[in-house]
């Protein structure tokens, strides 16, 4: 399993300069490709014994989440307070995941 905390540490740090003060932007996505299963990974022998109790805490983590609900336990870098949320007008049905969205041919 990779490390949720340690993509959150790299999407918090920026280099020096890319921010200008006074100057609009835009709130944009982050897309990642080319995610490994855990099993994929060539182990680290330098970070194995971290790894594997970091292993263990987000097996709990998913298993407290999918028993009481998503986001009952998340990262405080995601934050307490949601403002926004993502806009959902032109939401591509799910037929791929969702049974009951399959169309019926009659």
């Amino acid at each position: 399993m990779s490390s949720v905390i340690y993509g959150l540490t790299l999407g918090q740090t920026r280099p020096p300069g890319i921010f200008i003060e006074g100057r609009r932007y835009k709130k944009a996505g982050v897309i990642f490709f080319g995610l490994e299963s855990a099993a994929d990974v060539q182990p680290d022998i330098f970070n194995y014994a971290e790894s594997s109790r970091r292993d263990k805490l987000y097996e709990a983590v998913d298993k407290i989440n999918k028993q009481y609900g998503k986001k009952t336990v998340f990262h405080l870098a995601e934050g307490i307070q949601r403002p926004w949320t993502m806009k959902r007008d032109h939401l591509s049905p799910n037929y791929t995941t969702d049974w009951q969205q399959i169309p019926v041919v009659q």
